[in-house]
């Protein structure tokens, strides 16, 4: 698996994997009519303008072919006084297309983040996932702590989310995942 960061030129196929994770992971949390909504475009055009954001650390896995498999990114916290103001850095996103669930790419993304974060001179990371979300066992795993909880609005209803964070991100480097 290759990670490098993103760059322009990259937005279709982060935009696919971004469909097509939701689409799989969120399947029995959100209602099938909204997952079949979700356009590819439409997170193409997103995607466009995020890949040129400064500060927005943006990641890629590829297979052996080249592909896209999977994408994170991160950057400043974004909370305000939501529980997590005390962390410096935010892991945005994570997303991986499910067949290479369970291979090593998550952590192999997260740790790009997190050593981009460090650049930034930040120290500490948080991320927001849903809390139905089977994800939140890999950021257990991986030293996650439980520090807030709140909610997300998603097609008119709100959702449950938890917010895990590393008040040491240095220690995600050394993670190694089975």
């Amino acid at each position: 698996m290759i990670i490098r960061s993103g760059k322009p030129g990259d937005e279709t196929e982060i935009a696919q994997v971004h469909v097509r994770s939701w689409q799989a992971a969120y399947r029995p949390i959100l209602p099938a009519d909204f997952l079949t909504s979700l356009s590819v475009k439409a997170r193409m055009e997103r995607w466009k303008n995020g890949l040129q954001q400064a500060n927005h650390g943006t990641f890629v896995a590829e297979d052996s072919q080249r592909r896209i498999v999977g994408f994170a990114n991160g950057g400043k916290n974004r909370g305000t006084d939501d529980g997590t103001q005390n962390f410096q850095g935010e892991l945005y996103s994570l997303y991986l297309l499910p067949e290479v669930w369970g291979k090593g790419v998550g952590i192999q993304l997260v740790n790009a983040v997190a050593s981009h974060l460090q650049l930034m001179e930040f120290s500490s990371m948080i991320v927001w996932v849903l809390s139905d979300n089977p994800a939140t066992t890999f950021y257990e795993k991986i030293g996650g702590e439980k520090v807030a909880v709140g909610h997300i609005p998603i097609n008119g209803k709100n959702y449950p989310e938890r917010a895990y964070g590393w008040k040491d991100i240095s220690v995600l480097n050394k993670k190694i995942e089975h």
